[in-house]
């Protein structure tokens, strides 16, 4: 099952592709994760200590996970509050086969960073800089795996900064542009 997955903290943002390989099911409280999660392929255990709360171990380390429907969520849009020691983040979850028939995520406020979702060469910039754009407008395209992908902006706004020029290649999370209120 793959998710794109949409981390806000601290007026950034980013996305991020996450595929999970297996996972056992939540009515057990319990049980082993492996995931790939931006092209990575990783492991974890967990344990939901209490409602809400989790215990994962994830190469020898323990980590406490604090997890509840975002107070920014808005209209059932599906964010969560996630909470990792004294960090916490806004996160929202989109099935991946439903990302180009569903509208996208509606964002907070504040500046947003487009961000790679994965390896791949910049094929077209769609949208200049100084340039009004609205949710869903296409803002360039990437080529990964001989497959064109492209990246829609996720709220309306200006696009303040573009980082890259066609041609060009990319890692997965580089950053592309910079939108803004």
């Amino acid at each position: 099952m793959k998710f794109e997955v949409l981390i806000e903290t601290s007026g950034h943002s980013s996305n991020h592709l996450l595929e999970l390989s297996s996972f056992l099911l939540p009515s057990t409280n319990q049980g082993a994760l492996q995931f790939v999660f931006d092209g990575k392929e990783e492991e974890a255990d967990w344990a939901e200590v209490r409602p809400g709360v989790y215990s994962l171990i994830q190469g020898g380390k323990s980590i406490e996970v604090r997890a509840s429907a975002s107070a920014h969520a808005r209209g059932g849009n599906g964010l969560y509050e996630i909470t990792v020691g004294r960090s916490t983040f806004h996160v929202s979850l989109r099935d991946w086969s439903r990302r180009r028939r569903s509208a996208p995520t509606p964002a907070l406020d504040g500046p947003r960073e487009v961000l790679a979702p994965m390896p791949g060469r910049v094929v077209k910039v769609l949208a200049a800089e100084n340039t009004d754009v609205k949710t869903g407008q296409g803002l360039l395209v990437i080529e990964a795996m001989k497959m064109h992908n492209e990246l829609r902006a996720p709220r309306s706004g200006r696009v303040s900064k573009v980082y890259v020029q066609e041609g060009e290649g990319v890692e997965s999370g580089a950053r592309l542009m910079l939108l803004t209120g």
